[in-house]
């Protein structure tokens, strides 16, 4: 039986996910480079409880349903429809990053992806929703 990798300490969601609200912050002040584009310091992003529970949700169901992507396994809904459901009003973007145990890496991941970079750089969006688990180990992932 293989080992499980290490996993986030969930007693300390709320200062992940504020760190991670910080650093996602930094990367949009300072600009980036998303592949091959350029892209311009964007504002900042205030947390969005309405997303961070949509967000929540999936991510329970991702763990739960052992699946990962941006299309749900079960309903086929996808991010703005979720996000509609959980009461917000708005376009939104969705992230995913698997395996990241601290913030610094979980950011850097969605950075080192061109189109997850763009998504976090794009400067319509101003509302900011997140959430972390862990995984099983009969899941995908040991975070999510």
């Amino acid at each position: 039986m293989a080992a499980r990798p290490e996993a986030v300490d969930l007693r300390q969601t709320a200062r992940w996910l504020s760190e991670f609200l910080q650093l996602t912050n930094r990367a949009r002040f300072q600009g980036q480079k998303c592949g091959g584009k350029l892209m311009s310091s964007a504002g900042p992003l205030i947390w969005d409880p309405v997303l961070a529970t949509s967000g929540a949700q999936y991510l329970q169901d991702m763990v739960r349903l052992n699946f990962r992507g941006h299309i749900h396994a079960g309903d086929g809904s996808t991010p703005q429809v979720r996000a509609e459901r959980a009461g917000y009003q708005g376009g939104v973007g969705e992230n995913l990053q698997y395996n990241g145990i601290t913030p610094q890496e979980a950011i850097a991941s969605l950075l080192g992806s061109p189109e997850h970079c763009l998504n976090l750089m794009d400067p319509r969006y101003t509302r900011f929703g997140a959430a972390v688990a862990n995984g099983r180990p009969d899941t995908l992932f040991g975070t999510y």
